[in-house]
């Protein structure tokens, strides 16, 4: 980031982050390795979880170390980012037309991404590197993927010169560059959706005369559908307080709640800061409950 944005080098940028996706292919073969050969059962019946009622000393320290965690984590610095940003007025229009351009980006950042690990989790079993390497970009960092696709940015925006159809390119380009850096982040629950998907479901659809594209729409897709749902939330979280790579990569005058604060931040006007960094949460913020919720049911023995 620094490279860029400070000496203008592209090429210095491209030679710092080489290294640093190197490094990240390198961690994620290490970590297929080590599971290489490693599968959990199936047929593991679900049974209740055996469930210990604190008391005393030990429930108020269990809820007070649960409350310190909540606390440095979200309200204490909500608290304060609230608390400094009392004194200064807001622009509201530039604050909801960011807002909706960072809703924007996310609903559309969720669906390309989910969309695309949908077709390669449907063709792993044929193509298995190809999600092995699709999943290189989670570990990137994002500064390094929008790096890496500034020269095809530059064609793009050459050949798209001005007006509404540079506006257009650059969301595309970043779209793209989401589905990169997060695809892993949507394969992952995918996979596992399409995993409640049996081998004789699939033949059974075969041998009732659905073709293999059929099959996938009528049997596949609908048993995996709450993953996929799973997965959109969790592609739209990260899109949201995505920076690098929408700083580097964002039309001109098109800007998001995280790139508004980051300037305000840069500028040292944190108290402006605050609003931005507010909102940001709140848009967050319901999925994450929500996703919370569902991850609490489904543990094995909840109710």
């Amino acid at each position: 980031m620094r490279a860029w944005f400070v000496y203008g080098s592209l090429a210095s940028a491209a030679q710092f982050a080489l290294p640093l996706l190197g490094a990240a292919a390198l961690l994620l073969w290490i970590e297929r390795a080590g599971r290489r050969g490693r599968a959990y059962g199936g047929g593991a019946r679900w049974r209740p979880l055996p469930v210990t009622a604190l008391r005393g000393v030990k429930a108020a320290a269990a809820t007070g170390f649960c409350l310190t965690l909540l606390g440095l984590g979200l309200l204490l610095p909500a608290g304060w980012l609230a608390w400094t940003s009392m004194d200064v007025t807001p622009e509201w229009p530039r604050l909801i037309a960011a807002a909706r351009n960072s809703l924007g980006l996310g609903v559309g950042g969720a669906l390309v991404t989910v969309l695309l690990a949908t077709a390669l989790a449907l063709a792993s079993r044929r193509l298995p590197l190809t999600a092995r390497l699709a999943s290189v970009g989670y570990a990137t960092p994002g500064a390094v993927m929008a790096i890496g696709l500034l020269v095809p940015a530059g064609w793009l925006w050459s050949m798209a010169p001005g007006g509404s159809a540079n506006v257009a390119a650059g969301i595309l380009l970043l779209l793209y560059a989401y589905a990169a850096r997060l695809m892993a982040a949507a394969l992952e629950p995918v996979d596992a959706g399409l995993s409640r998907v049996t081998l004789s479901m699939i033949h059974a659809a075969r041998g009732l005369g659905a073709g293999e594209t059929r099959a996938a729409l009528r049997v596949q897709l609908p048993i995996a559908a709450p993953a996929l749902f799973t997965a959109g939330l969790v592609v739209l979280i990260d899109v949201l307080k995505e920076l690098p790579a929408t700083l580097i990569l964002r039309p001109f005058n098109f800007d998001t709640l995280a790139v508004i604060a980051d300037n305000y931040a840069r500028d040292e006007r944190l108290a402006n800061a605050g609003w931005p960094s507010l909102m940001l949460v709140g848009l967050a913020l319901p999925p994450v409950l929500w996703l919370s919720r569902k991850v609490a049911h489904a543990r094995p023995g909840s109710p």
